[in-house]
């Protein structure tokens, strides 16, 4: 993934002995450049869900069944994704390419942690959307893209949905069960049930889950939740290296 490589560019970013330019093969801004390129492309329209034919506009064709979304305006989630990229971008610029500190790499991690999830939104969008209108074809696509985000944090319910979505034919969707058992993994991806919201014309897609609960296996903590959250997903992030 283009925005790993920019992070392991930026970690690994140094001063030349003989130049203070970054080697163009270490550059992190690249990366991050690429992996705005790969998700708008090169014939987008700003908000346009129909002029442009990568991520950008599945985006925008998605959130309008999720959201209202001003005449020419863009949808939250693009919104969002945009300021993300512009923020890595502006780190990369005002480090230097992360050579000014050796801590650089540290912010470029956050602002990575936080895009990534914020990407997947609109593959859960599209999967919720197509599981509602019964369209067995497309359901298949977009579990092909989601349930693999999934393996790391539970394997039995990730094995379970891609039996349930990608090795069966499916003619007839428990949609109540389905979206529960999605929503369920909304925390071991980094996205909550209000970034994903729910569709206005199928009430099964508001979010239900209690995963708000202040609670780790029984053990309840005070502190703040996003912090401990973060900690607490150590595991899956070892899992995912594996």
């Amino acid at each position: 993934h283009s925005l790993h490589l920019s992070y392991a560019a930026c970690k690994d970013s140094f001063l030349s002995s003989d130049s203070r330019e970054l080697k163009p093969i270490k550059d992190p801004s690249l990366f991050v450049d690429e992996a705005a390129a790969y998700w708008i492309g090169d014939s987008q329209d700003t908000g346009s869900a129909s002029e442009g034919h990568l991520l950008y506009a599945l985006t925008e064709f998605i959130s309008s069944k999720y959201e209202d979304i001003p005449e020419g305006s863009q949808s939250s989630i693009n919104t969002r994704v945009l300021g993300l990229f512009n923020k890595a971008k502006n780190h990369l610029a005002i480090t230097q390419g992360c050579t000014t500190s050796k801590d650089s790499h540290l912010s470029l991690r956050e602002i990575v942690n936080e895009l990534i999830p914020v990407m997947a939104v609109p593959l859960l969008r599209s999967l919720f959307y197509y599981i509602s209108i019964e369209d067995s074809l497309m359901v298949k696509v977009y579990a092909v893209a989601v349930l693999p985000l999934f393996s790391a944090c539970a394997s039995s319910t990730y094995r379970e949905l891609k039996s349930e979505l990608i090795d069966h034919d499916i003619y007839e969707f428990e949609k109540a069960y389905l979206y529960s058992k999605i929503e369920s993994m909304f925390s071991c991806i980094g996205v909550t049930c209000d970034e994903v919201g729910f569709m206005p014309e199928d009430d099964f897609t508001r979010c239900t889950t209690t995963a708000s609960l202040n609670s780790l296996a029984g053990y309840r903590y005070g502190s703040n939740k996003e912090k401990v959250t973060k900690r607490a997903h150590i595991d899956v992030d070892m899992r995912k290296i594996d």
